[in-house]
């Protein structure tokens, strides 16, 4: 009667927004129809739409605590709608338009049942009561976010979902860890070749030994399509050559919860204590949160980042620092593999066993992460030294901070060992500590 706006009371019949005790219904007599866009979220009961006309929602959230009826158009593309009943709720296939919504929020202790296919961009949230998805929801992934599940919420989701993740370059190796209860190696067979004659996956093993029981590279052909993806572990697969972007699709029943791993450090020749391991989570997880178990486990993280089809870069980050300069260096991806090195308990030549747990306090949402981010953040106070080699565009970095807690020694929550870059033109830059160990982050005192 007024304008478009859904919170203007004047444009509902008896001035009254819809709220939890009635209902909103929207009919084909009228040329303007309501769009939710500012102000307070919206809530009704039951929705219904009639055919021929809509309800818009942008950059603002509609609440439903009875039943949805959409003969017309729902846009929520850019839009939160949450479930709040009491008894159990249904989404109906083809509520929305183009299948698609940004955030779903099921706040029901009854649950809600999803009845047709929906793409979620934004994140979605079992607050409360269960979501039965069946086979029905895909989480987007692209070049500008990717969508995730919120691991704060007190539900499950019920069902196969569809995971994206999206590379902008899909090139060499890339270390994926699985969010899902059983991936299998099959799932990445319409990304990677699985029958190439040189291996293009591949699981780690710190303890890899030769038939002679000789200490070899930690590395273990992991190409047989029925074996698993386990949790809280990392692979490498080989995405080829061609270095285009491709967005990976897997699917199944997510991880949620508490996982926890052991990992080694057998003083091994070429493995050197470091654990190939992974995000379990379809969401973001802080490697700082306070969520995790790291016992007799330095503090610093390592990623690859390739450079052609077989070779590639390390970088390093501990302490709020890294040793490239990348962007929120301190968050992983969901299905990011990542290695991480066990403590020597100041002796190199003893073995030693550590534990690596995680539960979902871990878990962000952060919608932006890709697999390698590389803009520079705002650093403590520091040195960092960048090589080359003859121009070539790989890179080497190492850093150097100050900090007055730190020592002389290797210091397991301040500094970061090297990871030797793989590759003819790629150079190696790093420090040595008090004990020869090579480093890529070096915490020095202010004193």
């Amino acid at each position: 009667a007024i304008d478009s706006d859904w919170n203007n009371a004047k444009n509902w019949d008896c001035d009254l927004i819809p709220s939890f005790i009635n209902n909103a219904v929207i009919n084909n007599v009228i040329t303007t129809y309501p769009i939710l866009n500012s102000g307070n979220e919206g809530n009704t009961k039951n929705l219904t739409i009639s055919n021929g006309s809509s309800l818009t929602i942008t950059n603002n959230t509609l609440n439903i605590s009875g039943n949805i009826t959409n003969s017309g158009t729902l846009d929520a593309r850019n839009a939160s709608i949450g479930l709040l009943g009491n008894s159990s709720q249904t989404i109906p296939a083809n509520t929305f338009l183009n299948n698609r919504i940004k955030d779903l929020i099921v706040n029901n202790s009854s649950g809600v049942i999803l009845n047709g296919s929906l793409e979620i961009t934004g994140y979605l949230l079992a607050k409360n009561g269960d979501l039965n998805i069946s086979n029905n929801v895909t989480l987007i992934s692209d070049a500008s976010q990717t969508a995730l599940i919120d691991g704060s919420g007190n539900g499950n989701i019920l069902g196969t979902v569809k995971l994206q993740r999206y590379l902008d370059t899909a090139l060499g190796y890339k270390y994926f860890s699985s969010p899902f209860n059983s991936s299998t190696v099959q799932d990445f067979s319409g990304y990677v070749d699985l029958t190439a004659s040189f291996p293009q996956v591949y699981s780690y093993n710190e303890n890899n030994k030769s038939s002679n029981n000789e200490d070899i590279s930690g590395w273990v052909s992991h190409t047989n399509p029925g074996a698993s993806l386990s949790a809280l572990e990392g692979y490498a697969f080989n995405f080829g050559a061609s270095g285009t972007y491709t967005t990976v699709e897997l699917s199944g029943n997510v991880n949620n919860g508490s996982f926890s791993r052991q990992v080694s450090n057998n003083n091994g020749k070429y493995t050197q204590g470091f654990n190939l391991v992974g995000n379990p989570y379809p969401s973001p997880i802080d490697w700082n949160a306070s969520g995790w178990t790291k016992t007799n486990v330095d503090d610093a993280i390592y990623f690859f980042n390739a450079t052609d089809q077989y070779t590639g870069t390390y970088s390093s980050f501990v302490n709020n620092v890294s040793n490239t300069g990348a962007s929120t260096p301190g968050i992983i991806p969901s299905m990011q593999g990542f290695f991480i090195h066990v403590s020597d308990e100041g002796d190199p030549e003893t073995k030693s066993v550590g534990t690596l747990g995680v539960n979902n306090t871990v878990r962000i949402n952060d919608f932006s992460q890709s697999f390698y981010k590389t803009s520079e953040i705002a650093p403590k106070e520091l040195i960092r030294i960048v090589a080359d080699i003859n121009g070539n565009s790989s890179q080497d970095a190492m850093a150097f901070y100050f900090d007055s807690f730190a020592q002389k020694g290797f210091d397991k929550d301040k500094d970061a060992l090297k990871l030797m870059n793989i590759g003819a033109n790629i150079p190696n830059i790093y420090s040595f500590d008090t004990k020869k160990n090579k480093l890529s982050i070096k915490a020095l005192p202010e004193k």
